[in-house]
């Protein structure tokens, strides 16, 4: 799977465009590379400054290279570019939160989110479920991750823990603590 996504990816970055950026910034956190992902967004919103998932991409790479704070203004230009897509726009503003440590807020974008999107995802779940965590309430979230759908839980751990791709130990750590006072181990 990884082989074919370099290839295709590598194919799209032939002819560019934003989404082929945006892909690729996503791509580059995913690898740890953080700062060529803030430089796909860039690129992405350079190419269209009116497409919302640009600023999206960017402010995705900014949470993750640890500057959720300057990714908050990123998400508010998506939701005004893209008012249709709320639920994903709280959802980020939930992870720039979250980054913040402003754990209330997090759960409340996060919570707002689910109630506009409820099939936003598992690994969304896991970080209102950390959120719930930091404000002492262990028993909601575990009651959030308490989800028939997760067939294996071995490998929902796997899933998620990968995905923590901060460049700052600190901010995974963050997660992965909250993670283990819900089994996430």
């Amino acid at each position: 799977c990884f082989d074919e996504t370099e290839k295709y990816l590598k194919l799209a970055m032939d002819n560019p465009t934003p989404l082929a950026h945006q892909v690729a910034s996503k791509r580059f956190i995913a690898l740890l590379y953080h700062e060529s992902a803030i430089a796909e967004a860039e690129q992405a919103i350079a190419i269209d400054p009116n497409d919302a998932d640009g600023y999206m991409a960017m402010a995705v790479a900014l949470i993750y290279f640890g500057k959720p704070k300057e990714a908050v203004d990123f998400v508010k230009k998506a939701m005004r570019l893209d008012p249709h897509n709320i639920a994903n726009h709280l959802y980020t503003l939930g992870l720039a939160h979250f980054g913040m440590e402003k754990f209330q807020e997090a759960a409340n974008f996060f919570e707002r989110a689910f109630e506009l999107k409820p099939e936003l995802g598992l690994l969304q779940r896991a970080y209102l479920a950390v959120a719930y965590v930091y404000l002492g309430q262990e028993e909601k979230a575990k009651a959030e991750l308490d989800d028939p759908n997760i067939e294996s839980r071995e490998q929902y751990n796997i899933w998620v823990k990968n995905r923590a791709s901060y460049k700052n130990p600190k901010d995974r750590d963050r997660l992965l603590h909250g993670l283990s006072k819900v089994g996430v181990e």
